[in-house]
């Protein structure tokens, strides 16, 4: 049932004139949609058609929903590629997409973001098929390496699943972060862009990851809060939480090579030190807010 109705929506989708958008989303949304520079041959199969009818529900919820600020965005390069390192919070990757559209909206040259998703993604066809029409990819190293080829944005969480599923009581503390997005850096020499949000926590309210029931299908988490699976589908509309984006000065490490990615003790350390850096801006964030959800 629910795989019918996704087919359908993908063929619905597709099959909206250009003039019907028009209508419906705002004229200077659609222009910077149109000046996003996208491969010629784009490995990923991106759609702008897609991307249009996304960014309908995508700019609701930036700018009313989870009405989100942004801190630093000159600090993205405006050619050339780069690797956004934000913390991760959530359940679901509104965080990624808020991100994304602020480098679209907010922007004085939009960019198109690439967000490396969890890999058992794939496994749902339809929507991992709109995923990849929007910009977002299963997470191999070579997909990295395409996107990074191509001069473009890569996005990463190195906290992985775990980051978007923290309790509670773990709100806005890191976990480890994974190395692999410092060996890109080190051999693409592209600089790495620390981001910090607000409001990804609250969006959810997780109180705990149910790693029994996950295990059972073959999933890497099973976040449960107050709605969800209680309410099934509805419980996990993301909660109208401010969001605040803060994105740090570009990190270079280019001076390293590939001595450095076989030292595993130095390769953590300069891990570390971005880590650190996302942790401040977390700070700045959060004294920015006079309470939870505003």
């Amino acid at each position: 049932m629910l795989m019918n109705i996704l087919r359908e929506l993908d063929k619905s989708i597709n099959s909206i004139a250009p003039e019907i958008l028009n209508k419906i989303i705002d004229p200077v949304l659609l222009e910077k949609i149109d000046k996003i520079k996208i491969p010629k041959n784009d490995p990923f199969g991106i759609n702008k058609q897609t991307l249009k009818f996304a960014s309908f529900f995508l700019n609701f919820f930036y700018k009313s929903w989870n009405r989100v600020e942004v801190f630093g965005i000159d600090n993205v390069p405006s050619t050339g590629a780069a690797i956004l390192v934000p913390n991760h919070g959530g359940m679901l990757p509104v965080d990624a997409a808020h991100i994304a559209t602020s480098l679209i909206v907010e922007s004085k040259q939009p960019r198109l973001v690439r967000t490396l998703v969890e890999r058992f993604l794939p496994t749902l066809p339809f929507v991992y098929t709109f995923m990849t029409r929007v910009g977002q990819t299963v997470g191999t190293y070579e997909n990295a390496e395409l996107i990074l080829n191509e001069g473009e944005l890569l996005q990463v969480f190195p906290e992985g699943a775990a980051g978007a599923t923290k309790p509670y009581y773990k709100y806005y503390e890191l976990d480890d972060f994974n190395v692999g997005f410092m060996e890109l850096a080190i051999r693409k020499k592209v600089p790495i862009i620390p981001i910090g949000v607000i409001g990804s926590h609250e969006q959810a309210l997780i109180l705990f990851d149910f790693k029994p029931l996950a295990k059972l299908l073959k999933m890497p988490n099973f976040p449960v809060t107050p709605f969800w699976p209680l309410f099934g589908p509805l419980g996990t509309l993301p909660l109208p939480s401010k969001y605040r984006i803060i994105f740090g000065r570009p990190m270079d490490f280019s001076q390293y090579d590939e001595e450095t990615i076989n030292d595993p003790e130095m390769l953590k350390q300069l891990v570390e030190k971005v880590k650190s850096e996302v942790k401040n801006l977390i700070n700045i964030g959060l004294d920015m807010r006079p309470m939870p959800f505003l």
